[in-house]
This record gives structure tokens, sequence and C-alpha cells, in this order.
């Protein structure tokens, strides 16, 4: 990728486009989410994903960022909660990297 692609690439933060979410297998109400994003994360990104600790629930490091998609498992009452915060966490990720 160019260095102009890249650069245009990240003008604004990646948002949540579509989740799908199943019920874990052998779990009690665990439900596993994939959210697509609209563009791939870049490597700043997603590295703030992997090596940010946050005191609030849920921590950025419990996503799984992997080819343009977010990954995470919850309870089925936190699904929204987790939704609201991966949004939060896209913007200040983009932010800061």
């Amino acid at each position: 990728m160019l260095a102009l692609e890249t650069k245009e690439a990240v003008q604004i933060p990646a948002r949540v486009e579509n989740l799908r979410c199943r019920v874990a297998a052998g779990s009690d109400g665990a439900v596993l989410c994939e959210a697509a994003l609209s563009r791939p994360l870049t490597a700043a990104e997603v590295d703030w994903f992997e090596n940010t600790e946050s005191w609030r629930e849920p921590s950025p490091s419990m996503y799984l960022m992997r080819n343009g998609s977010a990954h995470f498992m919850c309870g089925a009452a936190d699904k929204s909660n987790w939704l609201l915060m991966l949004e939060k966490y896209l913007e200040q990720a983009w932010e800061e990297a």
C-alpha cells in the first residue's frame, strides 16, 4: 500500500458496520461476537488494542482484532456495553495511534 493510501485510509476512526453474535458452545449464556469494521485497523491501532490496559470493563486488550473485524466473548446481557466500549476504543485508538 502506498503511503498516500495509508494516510487516506486513516482520516476517520474505524466504525462497527455489522455485528454478528452466536451462543458459545458449552457456556452458560456467553456469546461469541464478530464486529465487522468499516476499514481494517492500522498496525498502530492494533498495537493500541493489544497493549492498552484500562480500568474500564471490558479492557481494550480483551478484543481480538483480525482482518477488519473485532472479535469478543461476553455475556448476552453485556453485549450492548461491549459494543459501546468498542466504538469508544476505536476512536481512542485512532486518536492515539
